[in-house]
């Protein structure tokens, strides 16, 4: 692990175990980079996704390993990631306007708040529909005058969806596979923060256990387990191990 504190990340972990996914990874990026959760809620999520790559390698490295099941045998699949060839590019791009049938209309990338805002909608069509809404700059008619969305041709309405697809195609990930058993080819999706989340949970399993079995050999207290480095944890949990 990378010169991250356990205590710190330990800490991160615990104020966010209860939270649902999408708040924990913007909650996380907040702990680390000393911001307000309502400002990192207001990034792109090329920006947040882009950040939580980032603090993926400073804790644990740009190499990683992730499971896909095969669609066709159910065969279980470790699949090698770079993940500095998966973090999303740089948004700097500004969005270009959409011109349709005499109307222009614009539409921005979406934030945090604007998926948590369409979470609860009740299927995919009418979540789409509502971020839409929600990420609309401007729409002016043939006149000049501003219109809004649902007032807008369905031309209009359809060229947005398009074009809020395409900025979302840097954050959906889709790795292509192979099975090594069926030779099915096949693709799965990656996303960067429940992948992370499940590694910090896992870590944080692990280091708990640890800090049990040393303070119960020797009854140290939780801070004197933590400042030791993983090494050093390692070596006093053989000494507890051959000891037994």
């Amino acid at each position: 692990m990378a010169a991250v504190s356990s205590e710190r990340l330990l800490r991160a972990w615990e104020a966010t175990v209860d939270e649902q996914s999408l708040r924990r990874g913007i909650s996380l990026l907040a702990s680390y980079r000393a911001a307000d959760v309502r400002s990192v809620a207001e990034w792109t999520v090329l920006a947040r996704d882009r950040a939580l790559f980032d603090l993926r390698c400073e804790l644990f490295g740009p190499q990683a390993v992730g499971i896909a099941s095969c669609p066709r045998c159910a065969e279980q699949l470790e699949v090698p990631l770079d993940l500095t060839m998966l973090r999303p590019p740089v948004d700097a791009r500004i969005p270009e306007p959409v011109h349709v049938d005499g109307y222009v209309a614009t539409v921005r990338i979406p934030t945090t708040v604007d998926l948590l805002g369409v979470g609860d909608t009740a299927d995919e069509n009418s979540a789409v529909e509502a971020l839409v809404a929600r990420c609309v700059d401007s729409i002016r008619g043939p006149d000049g005058m501003e219109c809004g969305l649902h007032t807008a041709p369905a031309s209009v309405r359809s060229m947005l969806r398009l074009q809020l697809a395409e900025h979302l195609d840097d954050v959906d990930i889709e790795l292509g596979l192979r099975c090594a058993t069926c030779d099915r080819e096949f693709s799965a999706p990656f996303d960067i923060t429940p992948f992370l989340l499940r590694e910090i949970e896992a870590w944080a399993a692990t280091v708990l256990r640890d800090i049990h079995e040393i303070a119960r050999a020797y009854g140290w207290d939780e801070p004197t387990i933590l400042a030791l480095s993983p090494r050093r944890r390692r070596r006093y949990l053989d000494l507890i191990e051959a000891s037994r």
